[in-house]
């Protein structure tokens, strides 16, 4: 039933109530003013008694207030006091029957003298008991139990009705009979009975018996048959009998004979009559259910022939499904009997992104008549499609929501075909507005890579004074393995149709190797496949049909590319080659060939060509510098690119300043190459060294914040080191590597052993991959003591590798490889993981601390949302964890950091600063930070208090911090006299060997539950 069907009845019952209530007031003012046709109720059989109209006006106001479709608290008030003055009534009445006593109520109630009835207000004995079961059947009804309860009090109240009203049908006047005086009832106070019980029902229309009287069920079907027949059969039998007794047809005692023979024939006409229009009814029910099946089979039929588009019916919260198209097979790539044996996989293989999105769309069609949804699935075959999802919502008979009906399309091509269209309107943008080549084909290459996710790019431009290719340019995406590669490609040069550039030079159309570390004859593919690429592609940048130059694209998965985007790639080919040749002449093209299209520096491969020059014939020293800037990848990405091509320029101008003879080349992102030909011994060289060391400890300048920045060199002597500009340079790079892992002297000289120390290296870095696989990995805990209460009151989680063969390795021997392998976020990850598992939500110890490396604190990382996402895990309450961070971490991109520092703190972890001392924050960065503590670095409690210089700063530290309300901790007090110092100036706690070095997991948890340390 629909919720306009149940207004409508229960307008019939407030109706009703309304009748009720009128005529229990005319039977009062008929009493009032002795009017016996109004205590008739307008019928001859008897007066109805003053205490049945109250009570009938209160039944018609509990009808009146108790439909469903207007009930609230007030209401239900109205109707509980409307059946407490019933049952009250009633209560009296029956204890004047019992008692055979009057209690006096009918003068309180109503007194004229001039009625000479003898009781006529007291209701009869029937009356009462029936009024009573009106009054409990309205309490049920505000109960809200089960509605068969009150429906059989109503059944109750209508057979008594319905046995009286019998007894006038008969003519029965038994008055001397007890049943029959305690039974019989005013015609008027039956009818109003019949009307009470049909108001009630209709107040509740959707419950119990009437749910099944007025559905569309067949049993209600049949119900309202033969309802009218139970109630009229009976009454008409014993009008017709009482006829024909009373005209003489037959004596009284044939009575029971005409009463048998007139059912009989009467039943037998009524159940020929039904029997009939039940036929009829199932015979519609019959054509409905063919005609809904041969829809059924037309929508199936209609779904099937849609390819790319799932028809699908589910249930309202979409957990189960009715039917899902074989498209879906298709289009999801799996099997469609798997769907309908686990709903769930439909959620499970949307992008964990879009998954949230979903649930919340889905969750709306609860009460939105459709949705519309774009969300992206995961295929089992590894690609991605996208969807765009349309569902509607279907109602139940009763108007509420059941059922969804939707389509899901994939659009993923059409989506491609859009973004491929503005991709080509952004070249033509870019190639509209930029004059300069060095500007506009590296961003036109880098677009271009990121839209087809491939993860390298060379430009090669042809050298025409050499008629050879030259690589001028490169962008590659993070992985560190694609460094070797990169540097090597520089070095080379191509003459047509050699390698794949000179491929694509040659045949003057796109070249695609979709597996080129497969092919043999290809001077690079070990070095592509060593680096993890895999598929690569040439596209010759062609204008009046001459080949000017070619951008390679490198991809670590295998090509396969659609004919859309081969049109699309010859057409950019084209234009680029045009913007070459209209822009620059032949002159500035060879330029571009042998400079850095960025800094304006020499590429390495014309450096190469240079340093060969002058080392030729030479016998006289000749150090060749390789300078790498220390963490300008973070700076670049915390910064952004176009600030980090800025600080770019900066760097070459300054190290163009220290080069002698102008000679300098940018190798690759942050490298750049230099040679000197005034050295004449290694002191000399390594003065020089330290010169340029000191010269980058001058800060930069970008959008107005001062950069500090260091270098690390690798140093390689010619002759000793190298007799050929290949030799030297590569050699230097070696020594460059093993400089990295310097404290003080950040540079290397070249040394032969260096070689088993870079294989090394190169094995450490693969080794770590395998130990993240593996879980090679163990954490130890340095507890922290508080210095006034002796008590731990924290513990810093460090992490030990667990090496199959060097044993137990500390970070000092392993994280420099990390970051030169890019696997910092990875290893900070286990570790915080790890901390998150172990403080869950039955953590009983003291906060534990854990370093954010500088990569997990950058824009694009997201930091707050993984820890969001480990706290939701693990169940973890986030005061028990400390983040530490170091002062040059905060003092790259300030205002980023700030809005970060401060959501994490609003999230519950608290904030401390790791190292404190050695970084180049100032007092003002400090104030506006507010961290919760700070940790005083080792290198400045070492010696105290004899060593003044350090007992003075500790002391400054702490007094500053302390008057910005903050904890200080100082780490790695190892004596007596330096603990006993820093608990004499109120440091807060202590970090050191002197209470405990680093513990196993096991140990720790003992020693976190003693009370107090003794030392």
């Amino acid at each position: 039933m629909d919720i306009e069907e149940a207004k409508l009845y229960g307008g019939y019952s407030a109706g009703l109530g309304i009748i009720i209530i009128l005529l229990g007031f005319m039977v009062l003012i008929g009493w009032s003013f002795n009017i016996s046709g109004l205590t008739n109720v307008l019928l001859k059989w008897g007066s109805m008694r003053v205490n049945a109209a109250i009570c009938f006006i209160f039944t018609g106001v509990g009808i009146l207030f108790i439909r469903s479709s207007s009930f609230n608290s007030a209401n239900k008030t109205i109707v509980l006091l409307s059946a407490l003055v019933i049952i009250s009534i009633c209560v009296l009445t029956l204890l004047e029957y019992f008692t055979a006593r009057s209690i006096g109520i009918y003068g309180a109630v109503l007194s004229n003298p001039s009625i000479t009835v003898p009781i006529p207000l007291r209701m009869t004995l029937l009356s009462s008991i029936l009024f009573l079961f009106i009054g409990t059947a309205f309490i049920l009804m505000l109960k809200k139990v089960n509605p068969w309860f009150f429906q059989t009090c109503l059944w109750i109240v209508f057979t008594g009705a319905f046995f009286s009203l019998c007894n006038y049908m008969n003519n029965f006047n038994g008055t001397s009979y007890t049943l029959f005086k305690m039974t019989t009832m005013p015609v008027g106070t039956t009818l109003l009975f019949v009307l009470s019980c049909i108001g009630m029902l209709l107040a509740s229309p959707n419950t119990g018996i009437m749910n099944i009287i007025l559905g569309q069920t067949t049993g209600g079907f049949v119900l309202r048959l033969i309802l009218p027949f139970i109630i009229l059969e009976p009454l008409l039998v014993s009008s017709i009998v009482n006829i024909g007794e009373d005209s003489n047809l037959y004596p009284h005692a044939f009575r029971h004979s005409m009463d048998t023979v007139a059912s009989f024939i009467l039943l037998s006409i009524i159940v020929a009559i039904i029997c009939k229009l039940i036929n009829q009814h199932q015979l519609k029910i019959d054509k409905s259910t063919q005609e809904l099946q041969e829809s059924e089979r037309i929508f199936h039929e209609f779904a099937e022939k849609f390819k790319d588009a799932v028809l699908y019916r589910a249930s309202i919260g979409a957990d189960k499904l009715f039917y899902v198209s074989p498209a879906y097979e298709k289009i999801w790539g799996e099997p469609v009997e798997k769907l309908y044996k686990n709903p769930r996989q439909f959620y499970e293989m949307i992008v964990p992104e879009d998954q949230k999105q979903v649930a919340n769309l889905f969750f709306k069609i609860q009460s939105e008549s459709s949705i519309e949804l774009n969300y992206r699935i995961h295929r089992s075959d590894g690609t991605i499609r996208h969807i765009f999802d349309k569902a509607y919502q279907l109602k139940d008979e009763n108007g509420q929501p059941k059922y969804i009906i939707g389509i899901a399309l994939d659009v993923t091509e059409s989506m491609h075909s859009k973004k491929l269209k503005i991709l080509e309107e952004n070249i033509f943008d870019i190639l509209k507005h930029e004059d300069r080549i060095n500007i506009a084909i590296p961003n036109i290459a880098r677009i271009i890579s990121e839209f087809n996710g491939w993860d390298l790019y060379e430009l090669w431009l042809i050298d025409e004074s050499s008629h050879v290719l030259r690589c001028v340019n490169t962008w590659m995406g993070e992985s560190k393995d694609m460094v070797h590669f990169h540097e090597k490609s520089e070095v080379y040069t191509f003459k047509i149709g050699e390698g794949l550039p000179g491929m694509a030079w040659q045949s003057q159309h796109l070249v695609i190797m979709p597996d080129y570390v497969e092919l043999k004859g290809f001077h690079r593919a070990h070095a592509a496949k060593e680096a993890g690429l895999r598929g690569a592609l040439g596209l010759p940048l062609i204008s009046n049909n001459k080949v000017l130059g070619i951008l390679n694209f490198f991809s670590m998965k295998q090509l396969n590319l659609s004919e859309e985007i081969k049109s699309f790639l010859e057409r950019a080919g084209n234009l680029i080659g045009d913007f070459i040749y209209l822009k620059h002449t032949k002159e500035q093209i060879e330029r571009v060939s042998r400079y850095d299209l960025l800094t304006n520096l020499l590429n390495r491969s014309a450096f190469t060509e240079v340093l060969e020059t002058h080392i030729k014939d030479k016998e006289t020293l000749i150090p060749v510098f390789i300078l790498d800037i220390h963490r300008f990848r973070i700076i670049n990405e915390s910064q952004g690119h176009d600030q980090g091509d800025i600080l770019l320029k900066q760097i070459a101008s300054r190290v163009l300043s220290l080069a002698e003879n102008n000679q300098v080349a940018r190798l690759v992102a942050d490298k750049f190459i230099m040679f000197s030909e005034k050295c004449h011994s290694y002191e000399e060289i390594e003065d020089l060294a330290e010169k340029y060391q000191q010269d980058f400890k001058k800060t930069f300048n970008i959008i107005g914040q001062e950069i500090l920045l260091s270098v690390h060199l690798g140093i390689a002597i010619f002759p000793k080191d190298g007799k050929d500009a290949k030799t030297l340079i590569n050699n230097a790079n070696i020594a460059l590597t093993y400089s990295k892992n310097r404290v003080e002297k950040k540079y290397q000289f070249f040394d032969p052993s260096m070689f088993a120390a870079v294989i090394n290296q190169f094995k450490l870095g693969k080794e770590l991959i395998n130990a993240l696989k593996e879980d090679q990995f163990v954490l130890y805990f340095q507890p922290q003591i508080n210095l006034e209460t002796n008590e731990i009151s924290g513990a810093e989680a460090l992490l030990r590798w667990n090496h199959p063969e060097k044993g137990l390795l500390s970070p000092s021997h392993f994280l420099p490889y990390a970051q030169e392998n890019a696997l910092m976020i990875q290893i900070n990850e286990y570790v915080l993981r790890a901390v998150f598992r172990l403080v869950g939500a039955q953590w009983k110890g003291p906060p534990i601390s854990v370093n954010i490396s500088p990569e997990q604190f950058l824009n694009q990382y997201h930091l707050l949302e993984y820890l969001e996402q480990l706290l939701n895990e693990y169940r973890v309450d986030p005061k028990h964890i400390v983040l530490e961070i170091t002062e040059n971490m905060m003092m790259q991109n300030v205002q980023h950091n700030l809005t970060l520092l401060s959501a994490l703190q609003e999230t519950g972890f608290k904030i401390s600063i790791d190292d404190f001392g050695t970084g180049y924050s100032s007092f003002s960065y400090i104030q506006r930070f507010k961290v919760d503590e700070i940790k005083i670095d080792k290198s400045f409690i070492h010696g105290i208090p004899t060593n003044l210089t350090n007992a003075t700063i500790v002391k400054s530290i702490i007094r500053l911090f302390h008057s910005l309300e903050t904890r200080v901790i100082a780490e790695g007090a190892e004596t007596k006299q330096e603990v006993d110092y820093l608990k004499m100036h109120q440091c807060d706690s202590v970090q050191g060997y002197y209470f405990y070095k680093p513990l196993p997991l096991e140990q720790f948890l003992e020693v976190a539950t003693q009370i107090k340390i003794i030392k």
